[in-house]
C-alpha cells in the first residue's frame, strides 16, 4: 500500500481526509498495524491508490482501477484546503501554519495533474487489444530509457 501511494505521489492526507480517517491509521495500515482493512475503506482506498481491493489484501494482481472521480476528489480536497489558507491568511495565523498549507495546495495540485495523465493514458491504453496492449508498454519501456524524457 505504500508503495503503491508513493508510487502515485498522493500524501498520506490525502488518503486520510478521502477515507474518514486518521493519518495515523493511514501509517498503520502501510506498516501492517493494522491487518483487517474493513470493507468499508478497502472499496474506497483501491479506488484511491487505482488497484484492485484483492491487489490491496495480497490476494492477486495489481489491475489499475484509473478512474476519473480521483482526479475529481483531489480537485474537491485541492479547492477545500485553498479555501482554508485563504482564511488562514486573512485572520493572520502563524505564518508556519499558512506554509504548511501553501505546500499541501501545491502537492494536491501536481497530484491532480498525474491522476489526470493517467487517466488520459488508461483511456486510450484500454482502446487497444492484448497485441496492442503489449507493443504500447514495450514503447513506454523504450522511452524510459532515453535520458531526454527521463525524470
Amino acid at each position: 500500500m505504500k508503495m503503491r501511494r508513493k508510487e502515485l505521489g498522493i500524501p498520506v492526507e490525502y488518503i486520510a481526509n478521502s477515507l474518514g480517517v486518521s493519518v495515523a491509521t493511514i501509517y498503520r495500515y502501510e506498516n501492517g498495524d493494522i491487518e483487517k482493512v474493513p470493507g468499508t475503506v478497502l472499496e474506497p482506498l483501491s479506488k484511491i491508490l487505482q488497484v484492485s481491493p484483492a491487489y490491496l489484501m495480497g490476494w492477486g494482481e495489481c489491475v489499475l482501477n484509473l478512474a476519473e472521480e480521483n482526479t475529481i476528489d483531489c480537485g474537491v480536497l485541492l479547492t477545500k484546503k485553498i479555501s482554508e489558507y485563504e482564511r488562514l491568511k486573512r485572520t493572520g495565523a502563524p505564518p508556519d501554519e499558512i506554509e504548511k498549507l501553501e505546500n499541501e495546495c501545491r502537492e494536491l495540485s501536481a497530484q491532480g495533474a498525474k491522476l489526470a495523465r493517467y487517466a488520459v493514458l488508461s483511456k486510450y491504453f484500454n482502446l487497444l487489444n492484448k497485441d496492442g496492449q503489449e507493443v504500447a508498454v514495450e514503447r513506454i519501456k523504450e522511452l524510459s530509457e532515453i535520458p531526454k524524457y527521463k525524470k
